[in-house]
């Protein structure tokens, strides 16, 4: 970063060799930051079954890649072919993107996860659950079939779907108002 500031961006502290930077220095600062993180990465965390690859493959990545949200690329971590850790994929990946589209379908684990730390870098997430999903589903007997999403991310603004067109139509519109 000291080698992107010009001179009167800096202030030498003489007796300890230290740096500050002047105002101007803490504008261009910022403004290198936000160019360094400005990815075109839109990071998936979802559901990874058959039911749900049709939703991602004819839905969500062709929303996240439509040309009217810019110049977007979806990335679902099980795509690429790697040997290290799946987790550190994971967290390499939500790093890296500029959003995080999570789908609550499936009451999955991982997704409540890859959200709650996309939250906790500042990123965007837009939520997405199939409507069966967000409601949940008994027997009669009163015994879970579908767990409903978490009361911890039930008030969330949810994108609650249950086609793939309205699906695609819904993160098009929440990724160009994000």
């Amino acid at each position: 970063l000291i080698m992107q500031l010009h001179e009167e961006m800096l202030i030498q502290n003489e007796p300890d060799g230290y740096y500050s930077l002047t105002y101007k220095g803490i504008q261009q600062a910022e403004r290198v930051e936000i160019e360094h993180h400005a990815t075109n990465i839109g990071f998936v965390a979802m559901w990874f079954s058959e039911e749900m690859r049709k939703y991602y493959d004819e839905a969500i990545k062709p929303a996240i890649e439509a040309p009217e949200c810019g110049d977007f690329r979806a990335y679902k971590v099980d795509e690429d072919e790697y040997n290290d850790d799946v987790t550190d994929r994971i967290i390499a990946g939500i790093r890296e993107s500029r959003f995080v589209v999570a789908d609550l379908s499936g009451y999955r684990g991982g997704v409540y996860f890859e959200a709650g730390y996309a939250k906790g870098l500042g990123k965007p997430v837009i939520y997405t659950c199939r409507k069966d999903w967000f409601d949940g589903e008994t027997d009669a007997d009163g015994n879970v079939i579908k767990e409903k999403v978490h009361f911890d991310l039930n008030h969330q603004n949810t994108i609650i779907w249950e086609n793939k067109e309205e699906l695609k139509k819904r993160i098009i519109d929440r990724i160009r108002a994000t």
